[in-house]
């Protein structure tokens, strides 16, 4: 799945409040439909306030089309006059330990922020509710959408949280409540996403490279994305380092999203990498808990000479050939063509053989 993907999946959500103290969040599930939870909006129901809708920046009234009251299913449908907007693509499938990925307006980050969790199962036959385990719901993200990774759908919308102050996860509406409690929605999705292919692309075989690296090697670090642009240009791969943290973004959340969904990761080895907490206990640790799980691909990539082969990487494949760093290379172009190579074996390999 590509980084377009969650791009899309932001695009798809709205802010939605009344009376300028409620705060949830949607998003669209058809042209002008937003799916929401019912508690967000039952209060402006019953009093007869405008609901607000939020959407690149810009507010737009919002009618309660159809409404499903808590406590169960807590869904409701609100329509808005605006078509010219992506949807999500709606999917009943989930597993347990499907990994999901969710974006909405919390309240301590009003503005927008992103959080993971992992699929429990489910919880209720009668009233079924997927169960969400290490991420945190907090106050503002009911009515948000669950993407699942591995399928690159929508399988959920958050319904509340199980502890707001921790990271013990929530729980949330499956989509096939959502598509039975609203009949419609199934025809309105198959319509929309025949037309519109924008989610399809979003899904394509490309895989998303993580680089985990210290800054003082950011030139090196560039020289190798330079090296890695024809799979950029076939499409294979998409790239992601801290470099690409938008203005008022929470720098630690982003990195930890990014390191908790991207296929491979690479790690740039060097003397200041080793010797950086952030990236030796945090970002490589996280990495090969994934690598063991079968989660992603690690790949040590050598840039300078250094004391790593008792590292907990140190069993992996590193790259240039035999481990030998980037730097002492008397051609540095043949070191990282040999590496890109090796990384082409990889992507070709799991866009074979997905998880």
């Amino acid at each position: 799945m590509v980084q377009s993907l969650y791009e899309l999946l932001r695009r798809c959500t709205v802010r939605v409040s009344f009376a300028k103290k409620t705060q949830g969040t949607g998003f669209f599930v058809a042209p002008g439909l937003i799916l929401t939870c019912a508690h967000v909006v039952e209060e402006a129901q019953k009093s007869g306030a405008v609901v607000d809708a939020y959407w690149n920046n810009q507010s737009y009234p919002a009618q309660i089309k159809e409404l499903r009251a808590t406590p169960y299913p807590d869904i409701a449908l609100l329509q808005v006059n605006l078509t010219d907007h992506p949807c999500v693509y709606l999917s009943e499938e989930a597993k347990p330990f499907d990994r999901l990925y969710c974006y909405g307006y919390p309240d301590d980050y009003p503005n927008g922020d992103s959080a993971t969790f992992d699929c429990e199962g489910w919880t209720d036959d009668q009233q079924p509710l997927l169960k969400l385990k290490q991420g945190q719901v907090r106050p503002g993200l009911s009515g948000a959408p669950l993407l699942n990774i591995p399928t690159g759908r929508v399988c959920g919308i958050v319904k509340r949280t199980r502890n707001r102050d921790t990271d013990l996860g929530g729980r949330a509406v499956p989509t096939k409540t959502v598509l039975r409690e609203f009949g419609q929605l199934a025809a309105l999705q198959q319509e929309f996403h025949q037309r519109l292919k924008d989610w399809a692309s979003g899904t394509t075989s490309s895989l998303e490279i993580f680089y985990s690296y210290a800054h003082k090697d950011e030139d090196l670090r560039e020289d190798l994305e330079t090296h890695l642009s024809l799979l950029k240009r076939q499409k294979l791969i998409t790239g992601w380092h801290d470099h690409k943290i938008g203005a008022g973004k929470e720098f630690k959340g982003e990195i930890d999203t990014h390191l908790n969904t991207a296929h491979i990761v690479l790690l740039l080895v060097s003397p200041a990498f080793m010797a950086s907490d952030y990236c030796f206990d945090k970002e490589m640790m996280r990495a090969m808990e994934r690598h063991e799980t079968g989660d992603a691909r690690v790949i040590p990539i050598i840039l300078r000479p250094v004391d790593w082969h008792e590292a907990p990487f140190a069993k992996l494949k590193a790259l240039p050939k035999d481990g030998k760093p980037v730097i002492t290379w008397s051609n540095r172009d043949e070191a990282f063509l040999d590496v890109a190579k090796g990384i082409r074996g990889v992507v070709e390999e799991l866009t074979k053989n997905p998880r």
